[in-house]
C-alpha cells in the first residue's frame, strides 16, 4: 500500500477536535470558518457538544471505501498497545471489506472477523486500527478479550480523552466505578472503534457490547457462527493468495538469491496460513547461513511439519501479536476446549477425525461429513446431534463453513489432529461413507453427481490402497469409474486394473462383485479402440455373471448388453444384434417399461440398426430410449445428452437438419454443464454442429 493509494483528505481535524473537547469552542468555529463555511455557518450559536458530535460524524463520513490509507496517529484517548507490522500485506480486500461494513453500519455495530487459529486475525485487525482508527475521532480502543475474568480491567484501562478530562480522580476510583463510567461514555452517540480480540464466547460478548451509542465494535474470534440475535456480521478470512504467500516469504529472506518455486512450494506445505508463513520466514531469515529455502523444503517433506522446529517458534523473535508462536499450540488451544466426558464434544472429536481423513483444504460437503459420523442420514435424533456437534467445530475455528454451504479443515489442522491420534476408525468411517454416498451415483453415468467428492474419494482410496482389502478394492473401481466418465481414461485404467487385482486375491477369480470393474475396465479400453483387450475383459464379466447369478438376472443383462456393443464397435453386426436383443428381452422382464437401464438397450440397438442402414427402426428406438431418459433422469443428465446427440444426427441424415440441430444444441448445452467444454464426449458433439452448419453454409452459397 503505497502514499499514491493513500486518499487525499486531511485527517489533521482531530487534533481540532480535541482542542474543542478542551473547551477552546470559539477557536475551534473560526477553524471551520476557515476550513468549510458552509458547515460552520450551520453551527455558529449552537453548543460545543453539538459541534463536536457533528465534527466527529463528519470525520468518519471521510473514511475510504476504495482505497486503503496509510499509517497515520490515532485519536487522542485511543489504546492500541500493538504496533503496526512492517511485514504486514496482502490483505488490502479484507481491510476494505471491514472499512465497508464500519463505515455503514449502524451505531452499536458489531464486525467480527473470523477464521482458524493462526489464520491472521489480530494482525489484520491491528492494521485496520492503525489504518482507519484516524477517523473514529472518539478514539480507538484494543481490549483482550481471551480471559473472562480479566475483561472488567480491561475496560477500565480504556478512558477516553473527555472522560479523563472531567473526571480527574478516575485512576483513583475503584475498577467497578472505572467500569462503569467508561461504559458509559461508550454509550454517547460520538463515533469510536472498539476492538475485542479474541472474544469466543456469546455470552461475554452480550454483557460486554454497548446497548446504543456511536461505538463501532470490531471482534477477532474463532467462532465463525453466531446466535443471529446478537446482529453480528462476520468478514471470514481465508488463506493468503500463493502470491502473497511467496511475497511475504521473500521479505525475510531479501537478500538471500532463492528459486521462486522453492517459495512457493514452501508456501503448497504450509496452506498459505499466515502464521506459519511467518515462522517459516523467520526461521529462514534467521538461519539464512545455515540452511537454504530448498534444503529447508526437503525437510518439511521428510518429517511431520508440525514437528519441526520453525513451526514451534524457533528463531521467530517476538510475536507482533503477542499471540503463540507455535503453530500446533495455536491449534491445541482450540481443541482442547473439547471436553471427552461431555456427548457433544465427544462426538465433536470423532467428527473431527473424520474430517481430517478427507483431502486437506478441500470443501467437504456438509450432508456427507455428517452422515460419515450417523450412518443414516435419516435418522432425525443422530442428525441433530451430528449438527450440534458440527457446530461446536466451528465455534471453535477447527472447521469453516465455506460460500457454498461446505465445510473446510485446513491441511496443518488436519495434521495436528492425525498426529493426537491416528484415528483407523475414522479413516474407515470415511471410505464406508464414500462408498454408500457413490453407491447408486456413478451408475447412472454421470460425473457432476461425483465432483464434489471426487478429491476426497481419490485422497482415501490412496490411503486405502496399500492395505489391499475389499474396501480399497472397490473404492478403486468407484475411483476409477469416476475418472472413466471424465475422460481421463490413464487414470481410469490405473485404477480399476488395481480394484479387479485386489477383488480378484480377496474374494476369488470368479467372485460376483468382480465383475463390474471387469466391465469398467473393457469399457475403458473400448472407448480407447482397444478392442481386444476389452473383449478378453467384458467376456469374463460376462462368463461370471452366467454362472454366480444366472442368465435372467439384470446384471447379467448389463454384461450382455456391454459385449453386444463391442461386438457392434468391432463391426460384428449380427453376433451385436442377438447379444443385444438378449440383454433387452431380460431388461424389460425384471425392470420397470421406465428404468434407465432399459433405455440403455433400446439406445445401444438404434445405434445398430442406424449401422445396418434400417434409419427409421433406429429412430424408433431412439425416441423410445430418449422419453425413458427423460422421465427417469431428467432433461439435464449426461444419459439424456447421449439420447439427444444419437437423435439429433440420424434426423439430419434423414433430411430433418432443423430438428436435428435443436437435438444436438440441446446435447452440447448438457454435455457442457455436466461434462465440461473440452471433455471428448462434448467435443464429439460440438464437431457434429460445427459440420452442419458448415454444410448448411455451403449448401446455401
Amino acid at each position: 500500500m503505497s502514499k499514491d493509494e493513500a486518499p487525499r483528505q486531511s485527517v489533521g481535524d482531530v487534533g481540532q477536535g480535541a482542542r474543542l473537547q478542551q473547551g477552546n469552542y470559539q477557536a475551534y468555529v473560526e477553524h471551520l470558518h476557515v476550513r468549510d463555511g458552509s458547515l460552520a455557518d450551520d453551527l455558529v450559536g449552537t453548543a460545543p457538544g453539538t459541534v463536536w458530535l457533528a465534527h466527529s460524524q463528519e470525520i468518519l463520513s471521510r473514511l475510504p471505501v476504495d482505497v486503503v490509507p496509510d499509517l497515520a496517529p490515532l485519536p487522542p484517548g485511543s489504546r492500541m498497545d500493538l504496533s503496526a507490522n512492517p511485514l504486514f500485506g496482502g490483505r488490502e480486500d479484507e481491510l476494505r471489506q471491514l472499512a465497508i461494513q464500519l463505515k455503514h453500519a449502524s451505531f452499536a455495530a458489531v464486525i467480527a472477523a473470523t477464521g482458524t487459529g493462526g489464520i491472521g486475525k489480530t494482525q489484520l485487525t491491528i492494521e485496520f486500527a492503525h489504518r482507519y482508527g484516524q477517523y473514529f475521532a472518539g478514539g480507538t480502543y484494543w481490549l483482550n478479550f481471551s480471559d473472562t475474568d480479566g475483561v472488567p480491567a480491561e475496560v477500565a484501562a480504556c478512558p477516553t480523552a473527555d472522560l479523563l478530562r472531567t473526571r480527574p480522580d478516575f485512576e483513583a476510583l475503584e475498577l467497578e466505578a472505572q467500569v462503569h463510567l467508561v461504559r458509559a461514555e461508550w454509550q454517547k452517540p460520538v463515533p469510536r472503534l472498539l476492538i475485542f480480540d479474541n472474544c469466543e464466547d456469546e455470552e461475554l460478548l452480550d454483557r460486554w457490547r454497548p446497548a446504543t451509542g456511536g461505538c463501532r465494535l470490531l471482534l477477532t474470534s474463532r467462532r465463525a457462527e453466531w446466535d443471529e440475535i446478537l446482529g453480528v456480521q462476520t468478514v471470514s478470512l481465508n488463506v493468503l493468495r500463493r502470491e502473497d504467500s511467496v511475497r511475504l516469504l521473500r521479505r525475510y529472506i531479501a537478500d538471500v538469491e532463492t528459486d521462486a518455486r522453492d517459495l512457493d512450494e514452501i508456501a503448497v506445505r504450509l496452506g498459505d496460513l499466515p502464521l506459519a508463513l511467518h515462522l517459516a520466514g523467520s526461521f529462514l531469515g534467521r538461519y539464512r547461513y545455515a540452511i537454504s529455502p530448498a534444503e529447508y523444503l526437503n525437510q518439511l517433506g521428510n518429517s511431520s511439519l508440525l514437528s519441526h522446529p520453525s513451526l514451534s517458534g524457533r528463531g521467530a523473535g517476538r510475536s507482533p501479536t503477542k499471540h503463540e508462536l507455535s503453530v500446533a499450540r495455536t491449534f491445541a488451544m482450540s481443541y482442547e476446549k473439547l471436553v471427552s466426558a461431555d456427548h457433544i464434544d465427544a462426538q465433536a472429536t470423532r467428527l473431527l477425525a473424520r474430517a481430517a481423513h478427507l483431502f486437506p483444504g478441500e470443501s467437504i460437503p456438509h450432508d456427507f461429513l455428517v452422515a460419515s459420523l450417523t450412518g443414516d442420514p435419516h435418522d432425525a435424533h443422530l442428525s441433530l446431534s451430528a449438527e450440534d456437534s458440527l457446530s461446536r467445530l466451528l465455534t471453535l475455528g477447527l472447521l469453516e463453513r465455506q460460500a457454498d454451504g461446505g465445510l473446510r479443515m485446513h491441511g496443518l489442522v488436519a495434521g495436528f489432529v492425525n498426529s493426537l491420534n491416528p484415528d483407523r476408525d475414522a479413516q474407515l468411517a470415511i471410505e464406508n461413507a464414500l462408498l454408500r454416498r457413490l453407491e447408486g451415483v456413478t451408475a447412472p453415468g454421470n460425473p457432476a453427481h461425483i465432483a464434489p467428492l471426487h478429491r476426497h474419494l481419490k485422497y482415501a482410496t490412496d490411503v486405502a490402497l496399500p492395505r489391499r482389502d475389499e474396501t480399497a478394492g472397490r473404492l478403486c473401481d468407484e475411483l476409477g469409474y469416476y475418472f472413466r466418465t471424465s475422460g481421463d481414461y490413464e487414470s481410469a485404467i490405473f485404477y480399476i486394473s488395481r480394484s479387479v487385482a485386489i477383488l480378484s486375491e480377496v474374494l476369488g477369480s470368479e467372485h460376483p462383485d468382480l465383475a463390474a470393474p471387469l466391465n469398467n475396465l473393457g469399457g475403458v479400453f473400448k472407448t480407447q479402440g482397444k478392442y481386444d483387450e476389452a473383449q478378453q475383459y467384458l467376456q469374463r464379466a460376462l462368463d461370471i455373471r452366467v454362472m454366480q447369478l444366472g442368465k435372467e438376472h439384470p446384471k447379467t443383462a448389463t454384461s450382455f448388453n456391454n459385449l453386444g456393443r463391442l461386438l457392434h464397435a468391432k463391426g460384428d453386426l449380427l453376433g451385436a444384434e442377438r447379444l443385444l436383443t438378449t440383454g433387452l428381452n431380460i431388461r424389460e422382464a425384471v425392470l420397470s417399461d421406465n428404468h434407465p437401464d432399459v433405455a440403455i438397450s433400446l439406445g445401444c440397438l438404434g445405434a445398430l440398426y442406424r449401422d445396418q442402414g434400417n434409419l427409421e427402426r433406429a429412430r424408433v428406438y431412439f425416441e423410445l430410449a430418449l422419453a425413458i431418459r427423460e422421465r427417469a433422469l431428467g432433461d439435464r443428465h449426461a444419459r439424456t445428452a447421449v439420447s439427444l446427440h444419437e437423435l439429433g444426427e440420424l434426423l439430419v441424415r434423414l433430411s430433418r437438419e432443423d430438428v436435428g440441430k435443436t437435438y444436438l444444441a440441446k446435447a452440447l448445452q448438457i454435455r457442457e454443464d455436466v461434462l465440461g467444454a473440452d471433455h471428448p464426449k462434448t467435443q464429439q458433439v460440438r464437431t457434429a454442429l460445427l459440420a452442419l452448419q458448415g454444410v448448411s453454409g455451403r449448401s446455401g452459397s
